[in-house]
Protein backbone atom coordinates (compact mmCIF):
# COMPACT_ATOMS: atom_id res chain seq x y z
CA UNK A 1 0.00 0.00 0.00
CA UNK A 2 1.10 3.57 -1.34
CA UNK A 3 1.67 6.01 1.88
CA UNK A 4 0.73 9.82 0.47
CA UNK A 5 3.96 11.93 0.95
CA UNK A 6 2.85 14.46 3.72
CA UNK A 7 4.68 18.03 3.18
CA UNK A 8 5.21 21.25 5.63
CA UNK A 9 5.10 24.46 3.43
CA UNK A 10 6.37 27.34 4.66
CA UNK A 11 6.79 30.51 3.00
CA UNK A 12 6.89 34.12 3.46
CA UNK A 13 4.55 35.01 -0.01
CA UNK A 14 1.21 33.89 -0.18
CA UNK A 15 1.64 33.90 -3.71
CA UNK A 16 4.65 31.31 -3.61
CA UNK A 17 3.00 29.25 -0.76
CA UNK A 18 -0.58 29.25 -2.92
CA UNK A 19 1.29 27.99 -5.95
CA UNK A 20 3.23 25.44 -4.21
CA UNK A 21 0.11 23.95 -2.09
CA UNK A 22 -2.06 23.91 -5.54
CA UNK A 23 0.90 22.62 -7.13
CA UNK A 24 2.10 19.77 -4.34
CA UNK A 25 -1.75 18.72 -3.67
CA UNK A 26 -2.41 18.55 -7.76
CA UNK A 27 0.20 15.96 -7.67
CA UNK A 28 -0.81 13.85 -5.16
CA UNK A 29 0.72 15.08 -2.06
CA UNK A 30 -0.87 15.91 1.48
CA UNK A 31 0.14 19.45 1.74
CA UNK A 32 0.28 22.00 4.99
CA UNK A 33 1.80 25.31 4.90
CA UNK A 34 2.18 28.03 7.82
CA UNK A 35 2.80 31.34 7.31
CA UNK A 36 4.73 32.46 10.71
CA UNK A 37 7.67 30.35 12.10
CA UNK A 38 5.59 29.65 15.52
CA UNK A 39 2.91 27.85 13.39
CA UNK A 40 5.47 25.87 11.62
CA UNK A 41 7.04 24.67 14.79
CA UNK A 42 3.45 23.54 16.28
CA UNK A 43 2.52 22.18 13.02
CA UNK A 44 5.65 19.98 12.94
CA UNK A 45 4.34 19.16 16.55
CA UNK A 46 1.47 17.88 15.67
CA UNK A 47 1.79 15.63 13.12
CA UNK A 48 5.16 14.32 11.10
CA UNK A 49 5.96 15.17 7.82
CA UNK A 50 8.10 13.71 5.38
CA UNK A 51 9.52 16.66 3.63
CA UNK A 52 9.39 20.23 4.56
CA UNK A 53 9.82 23.11 2.06
CA UNK A 54 10.79 25.96 3.90
CA UNK A 55 12.05 29.88 2.88
CA UNK A 56 15.44 30.30 2.86
CA UNK A 57 15.49 33.95 4.35
CA UNK A 58 17.09 35.37 7.37
CA UNK A 59 13.81 33.35 9.21
CA UNK A 60 14.59 30.22 7.30
CA UNK A 61 17.59 29.52 9.11
CA UNK A 62 16.21 29.81 12.50
CA UNK A 63 13.29 27.50 11.74
CA UNK A 64 15.13 25.18 10.07
CA UNK A 65 16.34 24.26 13.57
CA UNK A 66 13.63 24.18 14.96
CA UNK A 67 12.44 21.79 12.92
CA UNK A 68 15.14 19.78 13.22
CA UNK A 69 15.17 19.50 16.78
CA UNK A 70 11.04 18.66 16.42
CA UNK A 71 11.43 15.98 13.78
CA UNK A 72 15.48 15.16 13.47
CA UNK A 73 14.59 12.57 9.94
CA UNK A 74 12.66 15.23 8.00
CA UNK A 75 13.92 16.07 4.27
CA UNK A 76 14.42 19.82 4.94
CA UNK A 77 14.61 21.25 1.50
CA UNK A 78 15.59 25.62 1.09
CA UNK A 79 14.23 27.74 -1.37
CA UNK A 80 16.18 30.66 -1.56
CA UNK A 81 15.32 33.64 -4.24
CA UNK A 82 18.84 32.91 -5.83
CA UNK A 83 21.37 30.66 -5.51
CA UNK A 84 24.52 31.96 -4.21
CA UNK A 85 27.30 30.48 -2.18
CA UNK A 86 26.11 31.82 1.34
CA UNK A 87 23.15 30.02 1.05
CA UNK A 88 24.20 27.18 0.16
CA UNK A 89 26.55 27.06 2.98
CA UNK A 90 23.96 28.04 5.21
CA UNK A 91 21.99 24.85 4.34
CA UNK A 92 24.37 22.91 4.53
CA UNK A 93 25.07 23.92 8.36
CA UNK A 94 21.22 22.98 9.08
CA UNK A 95 21.53 19.68 7.25
CA UNK A 96 19.29 20.49 4.57
CA UNK A 97 19.22 17.37 2.18
CA UNK A 98 18.79 20.39 -1.14
CA UNK A 99 18.59 23.82 -2.27
CA UNK A 100 16.62 25.28 -4.88
CA UNK A 101 16.10 28.56 -6.37
CA UNK A 102 12.74 29.83 -6.42
CA UNK A 103 13.30 30.70 -10.05
CA UNK A 104 13.80 27.26 -11.05
CA UNK A 105 10.61 25.43 -13.02
CA UNK A 106 8.23 24.26 -10.08
CA UNK A 107 7.84 21.18 -12.30
CA UNK A 108 11.05 20.53 -12.21
CA UNK A 109 10.99 20.15 -8.22
CA UNK A 110 7.64 18.21 -8.04
CA UNK A 111 9.37 15.64 -10.57
CA UNK A 112 12.47 15.76 -8.44
CA UNK A 113 10.47 14.74 -5.30
CA UNK A 114 8.28 11.82 -6.69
Amino acid sequence: MKTTKKILIAHHDAGMRRRLVMLFAAAGFDVRSFVSPDAVLEGARAEWFDLALIDGDGAGSALATGLREIQPTVQLLLMVPKMDLGMVVQGIRQRSEEHTSELQSHHDLVCRLL
